[in-house]
């Protein structure tokens, strides 16, 4: 039998707000996307949720308790037992958070800035990354490196001469995630020639807005137009913008490489957010989305633990989660009914509704990340 309660690592006798925070913590320490799908953490998180949903529900809990209290009974081979079970468990784990060559991390990585120069062993898709890849440079300030990407290999060399070095192309970038932010270099001409270096720390970013759009060309030709702007308190750090072309939305790594670098370092401010969401909670009693509305951000929405709340020019209109009769996607925007909402006739509503521009919203996946765990609703 599962002793769920070690599982969420809370003492039997915590209360459903305990349960449900306890939850939280957990599902973002082991979330798959976390840890590139590893079995491991993958296995884990099933398993947590799978002791969140018996002690969150009442009946499945009072069940479960009277079960719990026969098989987890206080003797001496039992407590023996239950600790060398959560010490190899914990040795199990070290192996993951605390080798530097890991594309995994601990808390305590979170704390420092520095980055450790050591050439990254797994790419931005989780894959090995090949002998023959080469990091022309390595960041300095994004903490310790997840996973990285370089078009350049270490057979390849400048063009010769002068006609070569006239016409010749030699471009190449390399990217890297960290564990607090997210660098690209880029090179012309030869190794030493850097054109383009971006470092971005996630402790000096407050906001992203992403947008993406599919473009058609005479029913025939199609490209995808992107943007992402990094800023801090409405002052632009760094935005890119760029199209790629491919109708599966899974764009060649080198062509695209500004696009995926992006792509992933969105992956991590997300990871960072929501390490981050529970001190906010804590604090605050809720987290503030922000939308933008002409050259900046206006707060917009916040979310609270079995709550949302929208920030209106007629004041703030409230959802508690028992009271959401609908929500729902249509095109780009995500629309939030009341229980009070009505539709009578074609164009007559009464009540409260909210629709949210997910395409204004800053930090749009974390949003639907904290959706999901503060008010179990999950969009995709």
């Amino acid at each position: 039998m599962k002793n769920y309660y070690d599982i969420l690592e809370i003492p039997s006798s915590s209360s459903l707000l305990d349960i449900k925070k306890a939850f939280r913590k957990q599902a973002v320490k082991y979330h798959p996307d976390k840890h590139f799908g590893d079995d491991y953490f993958t296995n884990k998180f099933i398993e947590i949720k799978e002791a969140y949903d018996t002690l969150s529900d009442q009946n499945k809990k009072s069940e479960y308790d009277l079960k719990y209290k026969t098989f987890f009974s206080n003797t001496q081979e039992t407590i023996k037992s239950d600790n060398f079970k959560k010490q190899k468990e914990k040795e199990k784990e070290e192996q993951f958070f605390y080798d530097p060559y890991k594309p995994f991390y601990s808390n305590q990585d979170r704390v420092s800035n520095e980055t450790p120069q050591f050439n990254p062993k797994i790419n931005h898709w989780g894959e090995v990354v090949p002998n023959d890849m080469e990091f022309f440079i390595l960041p300095k300030k994004i903490g310790k490196i997840v996973s990285g990407f370089s078009t350049l290999k270490t057979s390849m060399n400048p063009p010769s001469g002068f006609f070569g070095s006239l016409f010749g192309s030699f471009k190449h970038s390399c990217s890297f995630m960290g564990v607090n932010g997210f660098a690209l270099y880029k090179i012309s001409g030869n190794r030493k020639t850097v054109t383009e270096s971006i470092e971005i720390n996630f402790n000096e970013v407050t906001d992203l807005l992403s947008v993406s759009q599919r473009r058609s060309y005479n029913h025939n030709y199609q490209d995808t137009a992107y943007g992402f702007e990094w800023s801090y308190k409405n002052k632009i750090i760094k935005d890119f913008n760029g199209t790629y072309y491919d109708k599966n939305d899974n764009p060649n790594r080198k062509e695209a490489h500004e696009y995926w670098a992006n792509k992933w370092a969105e992956r991590y401010w997300t990871i960072y957010l929501l390490d981050k969401m529970e001190s906010e909670l804590d604090q605050n009693g809720y987290i503030e989305f922000r939308i933008i509305e002409g050259q900046g951000y206006k707060p917009y929405i916040k979310l609270g633990i079995g709550k949302i709340t929208f920030l209106t020019k007629k004041g703030e209109v409230i959802y508690n989660f028992n009271e959401i009769k609908n929500l729902y996607t249509k095109g780009t925007s995500l629309y939030i009914e009341h229980i009070n909402y009505e539709k009578k006739f074609l164009f007559f509503e009464s009540g409260d509704k909210n629709g949210i521009d997910l395409m204004h919203l800053s930090n749009r996946q974390f949003f639907l990340r904290a959706l999901e765990l503060l008010l179990g609703y999950k969009i995709n």
